[in-house]
């Protein structure tokens, strides 16, 4: 087998020609374990083979009288407090080592150093596990090689991105206009940001354009947008400076909102506001490849989105938030359109159910890919 990678010719060479060297002539030297039987042989074979690389067997012998637990078994007499009781049906002695089946059972002085040898190529803990299984044994094993794999810095450093967490969907609040989410995108071309915030309920969206995104600035375009339909329960936003200043604490709780601040550097945190974002973005790209003014884009985008039923509600924000429709320059016959809560509540629910399944799906089968 490991002369197969080679291409190799073999010549025929006459025994006067080939003088063999003097030592593969002397007689075979007695083994030293002669006089065991072929059982003993064996464990005796297995044992000696098991110790790890870096670690001799008297290590292991000497050691093993500075284990309770081993050294008892050493001396014939095994108490049912010995953590190796359970065990002992499984367990031998060969030249004063223990072993377990056809593994060592490391002492405890020995185990960390064992463990290090097992993850010294910094294999992963499915493989540290399996390379310790395979040679040596002692209570706790598999948790300890898990623990060790996962303290490793090393591993840690180079390793691969932890699973993420299963998607935990917000939910649905009680009625409008109660729990919003804001998110600044910008700049754009022409130096202006847009300030966005939406509805958790309804889906209603709010959108501000501003020079500068100043802690001022952000509180004058808010307190516009609760004048037109009240003072929220809760406001959730990023960690940007905007949002963490002094002023800004001050004037949520003079107007006792809750503020909710999203993890830093996750924007799947806010992901609802995100969301509608890609949306805003799409629309701002389609009037500058057909060469119109951005600005004068967003009434119109906002009058669609606002009149159009959500995919997951199943109703359009200005139904959910003003109980009513709004009227487009599409034709429609009026008619009074009673709020079903619970209806909207069961949509909403589904939706969100299958969009989880979807998502911890996908990345489910990302982790099997890598």
């Amino acid at each position: 087998m490991r002369l197969q990678p080679y291409t190799f010719k073999v010549k025929y060479k006459p025994g006067p020609q080939n003088a063999a060297d003097c030592l593969s002539r002397l007689s075979q030297v007695r083994d030293e374990t002669t006089g065991r039987n072929i059982a003993e042989e064996y464990a005796y074979f297995v044992a000696k083979n098991a110790v790890p690389n870096a670690m001799t067997f008297k290590m292991i012998k000497d050691s093993a009288h500075l284990d309770k637990d081993i050294k008892q078994i050493l001396n014939g007499k095994i108490s049912k407090s010995n953590n190796l009781f359970r065990f002992r049906e499984e367990l031998s002695v060969i030249d004063g080592v223990l072993l377990k089946g056809s593994r060592i059972v490391i002492p405890d002085k020995l185990r960390k150093q064992t463990l290090q040898l097992a993850h010294e190529g910094h294999q992963g803990i499915v493989k540290t596990k399996l390379r310790l299984r395979e040679k040596v044994w002692w209570p706790g094993i598999d948790q300890d090689a898990e623990n060790l794999v996962k303290s490793c810095r090393a591993c840690q450093v180079v390793g691969p991105v932890p699973k993420q967490e299963p998607i935990k969907r917000t939910q649905l609040p009680d009625g409008p206009w109660q729990d919003l989410c804001a998110d600044l995108m910008g700049p754009f071309p022409t130096g202006e940001y847009v300030f966005v915030v939406l509805d958790y309920y309804s889906r209603w969206q709010e959108v501000a354009i501003l020079k500068s995104v100043t802690t001022d600035k952000i509180i004058r375009s808010l307190d516009m947008m609760f004048s037109h339909h009240g003072i929220p329960i809760s406001l959730k936003t990023d960690n940007g400076p905007q949002f963490t200043s002094k002023e800004f604490y001050n004037y949520l709780s003079e107007n006792g909102v809750k503020h909710n601040r999203s993890t830093p550097y996750w924007p799947q945190a806010n992901g609802e506001v995100e969301r509608q974002n890609r949306t805003l973005l799409k629309a701002f790209r389609t009037a500058n490849a057909e060469n119109r003014d951005w600005r004068k884009e967003i009434p119109k985008f906002l009058l669609a989105y606002r009149s159009t039923p959500h995919s997951t509600t199943g109703k359009s924000p200005a139904e959910l938030l003003f109980n009513r429709k709004i009227r487009t320059k599409l034709p429609e016959i009026n008619a009074e359109n009673e709020k079903d809560d619970a209806d909207t509540r069961r949509k909403d629910f589904e939706m969100k159910e299958k969009g989880k399944i979807y998502a911890d799906q996908k990345k489910k089968n990302a982790r099997i890919r890598h």
